[in-house]
């Protein structure tokens, strides 16, 4: 008997490749899912998605592009997958995605074919979204001008190319190479990690999108998984998946906490989990290995009378 048959699912329910069949209409991901719409029908020019590792980025980045009716939009999704990125490169794959069938290599010829595709684009009422994935790789000051220079590319006052940066905290830091491509920016989102409900919610939806019971991961089992997880889709989808993995072994369908807390350390989480009440006091540890004492920091006597109160 397979994990699947085992479980009495269709397909595995907490995979971290990217499906959209998956996608989970959470608070802040709703939200930002919409708000890109509105800026990318408005033309708005750039919009920017910020998370941490394993926010749910590369997801909401496949959501978005699925949603965008083709008879509405020239989309196209690039991920960027090294930061090697020449200006000579970028342009000369933004030429392509557009539809230009023979890109020149002289920079002055290729951005007269983006501009020439961008204006027939346009004749056709529809709208250029280019999404880019791991957008942090972007690291140069020539790469941000190049960025800004499309970006200035206009008819009748409307914008000709709209992007969409998807990617880590430091793609903040690359938009300050080129201020004013920084103040072109005219939507920020920054994905927050999920609540305790989001935790289950989300964990419930995954379950049932995978054809499984409801309650397969008990409440609380789920609740332990947003402890370990800390609220990220990701680390939350590998542990899901590895005590879905252990119950199988066991050959057993009632899945619980020790279990799970078996996989976290096995996953190395289960130390990662931050102490409240030594954040509040200003303790901070040092990591192994480290020949210098723990360090104590200035102590918010409001935060530790609030952490008091809750007890």
């Amino acid at each position: 008997m397979s994990y699947l048959d085992f479980y009495g699912l269709q397909r595995e329910p907490f995979s971290n490749v990217p499906d959209p069949i998956f996608f989970w209409n959470g608070r802040s991901h709703e939200t930002a899912l919409n708000k890109l719409r509105f800026a990318l029908e408005q033309r708005r020019g750039l919009s920017l998605v910020i998370g941490e590792i394993g926010a749910g980025k590369t997801t909401l980045s496949r959501r978005l592009f699925e949603s965008l009716d083709e008879t509405r939009f020239h989309k196209a999704l690039l991920i960027v997958i090294h930061s090697e990125v020449t200006a000579d490169w970028l342009l000369h794959r933004f030429a392509q995605l557009l539809g230009v069938e023979h890109p020149k290599h002289n920079k002055l010829e290729v951005l007269g074919q983006i501009y020439d595709r961008l204006r027939i684009i346009d004749e056709k009422g529809q709208i250029v979204a280019l999404l880019i994935d791991e957008a942090q790789m972007f690291g140069t000051r020539e790469l941000m001008e190049e960025f800004r220079g499309l970006l200035n590319i206009e008819a009748q006052g409307r914008k000709l190319i709209n992007f969409v940066f998807f990617g880590l905290p430091e793609v903040e830091e690359n938009l300050q190479l080129d201020e004013p491509l920084r103040q072109r920016v005219a939507l920020r989102v920054n994905l927050q990690r999920y609540d305790e409900a989001d935790t289950l919610a989300y964990l419930a939806h995954r379950v049932n999108v995978a054809g499984g019971k409801k309650g397969l991961i008990p409440p609380d089992v789920a609740a332990r998984l947003h402890f370990h997880g800390q609220g990220s889709p990701r680390v939350l989808n590998a542990l899901a998946d590895n005590l879905l993995l252990e119950g199988f072994l066991q050959k057993t369908r009632t899945l619980t906490v020790a279990m799970l807390d078996k996989v976290a350390a096995e996953l190395n989480l289960q130390e990662s989990q931050p102490d409240p009440l030594a954040d509040i006091l200003g303790h901070r540890p040092v990591k192994p290995g480290r020949k210098s004492k723990d360090e104590w920091q200035e102590v918010d006597l409001n935060k530790l009378l609030g952490f008091l109160d809750k007890k």
